[in-house]
């Protein structure tokens, strides 16, 4: 892709609306800088996919009096259609949250590097992957689990206890993985 194509669809900071808008030498720097794609972890995405669907399982143990014996089929089901729609959710997420998070401390990084075009890159690619990443767990995650308990003891409270569970975290995982999709 072309630079400028890049830097089109990205929201413009707002370090470049105020004090830096008569300066075009600073808006072309900032222009001639590619920003890299984000690189998902995805081993990182996927264990903490896991853990939030084995807290899921862990609420319906404790709260819900749920036998897992009994029911290991659904908690299995359960949890592995959880855990991939949420790894699919932390990806689409950190790649919206990537874009900004690089774009808006890029100034910041220039300063510190002053002038080697390299040493920031990669300097603030790492700080971009790292925050998007933390950022995106934080944010599906919450969502996920709002979702769940609004789904167990709202919107189907009168089910049996382990349907209740699989048509609660596909509708809680899946939904997360939607809100993930939109655009910036």
């Amino acid at each position: 892709r072309m630079q400028s194509e890049v830097f089109d669809r990205l929201p413009r900071p707002t370090f470049f609306t105020h004090h830096t808008m008569g300066r075009k030498a600073d808006q072309q720097a900032f222009s001639s800088v590619v920003i890299p794609e984000f690189s998902a972890n995805f081993v990182q995405f996927a264990v903490f996919g896991l853990i939030s669907s084995a807290v899921a399982v862990a609420l319906y143990l404790r709260i819900l009096h749920f036998d897992l014996t009994e029911n290991l089929p659904y908690f299995i089901a359960g949890a592995l259609l959880s855990t991939a729609a949420l790894v699919f959710a932390y990806i689409n997420e950190s790649k919206k949250a990537f874009k900004k998070i690089f774009a808006k401390n890029y100034t910041d990084y220039e300063a510190k590097y002053k002038g080697k075009t390299k040493d920031i890159q990669s300097a603030l690619n790492s700080f971009a992957n790292s925050e998007a990443s933390n950022l995106s767990i934080f944010y599906v995650n919450s969502i996920f689990f709002l979702l769940l308990v609004i789904a167990t003891f709202y919107l189907f409270p009168n089910i049996a206890v382990p349907w209740n569970y699989l048509l609660s975290v596909a509708f809680a995982s899946g939904l997360a993985a939607f809100v993930t999709t939109g655009s910036d």
